[in-house]
């Protein structure tokens, strides 16, 4: 219990605590001033009294017993300050037996990682078998739910060796300390045949292959030969558009934009495409608006061509089966992509180049 002595520096030394049984001893200690209050107060610090009590009554009793036994001196004595000790020091007094820093620590540490406080006693040590562990639960109940529940909860392996060594505080180098994770196993989940979203689009489709569609029997031939009788047009449609979100990126139009754009750059006007290049076109011929209208009876050859209504303006040519040439837009094979995988983007892209397109 402490007193602030600011009023006595002088002759405090001097001064005998009398009368009073159950005072113990009286300590005179000198307690520092914080920075800032050195600056308000002038001084480095105060004296202050220390009173040890004995006796069996309990604290609150005893300050009760101290205070009206200063009231001869009650207004010299600042009882705001002034208090009975509540520190883990004067706790661990009251107990009347040594406490190891290492029992200290284990408390605490204890009580950080359960959020229970767990005494050093008979009554209490029982308890240190009910924390709250994944791995102690997963031996008394199934353990794979115990596991999958650490996993769901991000806990961390943090098992540390034996019970001697907990006893003292000490950490053992024992556990893992990984994080629990869930680990599903592959069975059933691979492909029964990898899946390319290029090859689902290019001209090797087999009329064979049980796909979720039909497009065409030969992509580098006609659309009106596509086999859509079995599962109709319109769900043909639906399918081939579900697949293409499924595969087909932004990234993958972009770099596929780029490489049309080479494409039609590269050949002199009339001159006809290689089988690569020509691959390509009729793969982003799908994506047409009008791809029905501008393939007719077939293609059997795709060249770069000079747009007839726009002039110095290089256009992709399609030769179809029965002669006749029909131009075609690149950029609205883009969009029609893009209405598929990120209409947002189309929006954009048609607001920059649909006023320059041929048909």
């Amino acid at each position: 219990m402490g007193y602030p002595l600011s009023y006595m520096q002088g002759n405090c030394e001097e001064k005998e605590a009398e009368g009073f049984l159950e005072v113990k001893k009286v300590d005179i200690l000198w307690n520092d001033h914080p920075r800032e209050s050195k600056k308000i107060h002038g001084s480095s610090g105060e004296l202050y009294l220390r009173v040890s009590m004995s006796g069996k009554t309990g604290r609150r009793r005893l300050w009760s017993m101290l205070m009206d036994n200063c009231l001869q001196i009650m207004n010299l004595i600042d009882w705001s300050r002034s208090h009975p000790d509540n520190n883990l020091e004067t706790a661990a007094n009251d107990i009347g037996k040594d406490i190891l820093p290492q029992h200290l620590i284990l408390v605490a540490d204890c009580l950080s990682a359960t959020g229970e406080f767990v005494g050093l006693n008979a009554k209490a040590l029982p308890n240190r078998k009910d924390t709250h562990l994944y791995p102690r639960h997963s031996y008394k109940h199934s353990p794979g739910a115990c596991f999958i529940k650490a996993a769901k909860g991000g806990v961390v392996d943090e098992l540390h060796g034996s019970v001697e060594a907990l006893a003292w505080g000490n950490t053992p180098p024992s556990g893992t300390g990984r994080q629990f994770d869930i680990l599903y196993s592959k069975e059933g989940l691979n492909l029964s045949k990898p899946l390319n979203p290029y090859d689902l689009l290019g001209s090797q489709i087999s009329s064979s292959s049980k796909n979720a569609f039909e497009t065409s029997k030969a992509w580098n031939n006609t659309l009106d030969k596509c086999d859509v009788t079995s599962i109709g047009l319109e769900k043909s449609e639906s399918v081939f558009k579900s697949v293409i979100r499924k595969y087909l990126t932004i990234n993958d139009i972009q770099k596929w934009t780029l490489t049309l754009k080479r494409i039609l750059r590269k050949y002199d006007i009339n001159e006809s495409l290689t089988e690569g290049d020509k691959s390509i076109l009729k793969m982003a011929l799908h994506f047409h608006p009008h791809k029905v209208d501008k393939m007719g009876s077939g293609v059997q050859d795709i060249k770069v061509g000079q747009h007839p209504k726009h002039e110095n303006a290089r256009c992709f040519m399609l030769v179809r089966i029965d002669r006749t040439e029909e131009d075609f837009s690149y950029h609205k094979c883009v969009m029609g992509a893009l209405e598929i995988v990120a209409p947002e983007r189309a929006k954009s892209y048609r607001s920059k180049w649909m006023n320059h397109l041929p048909e």
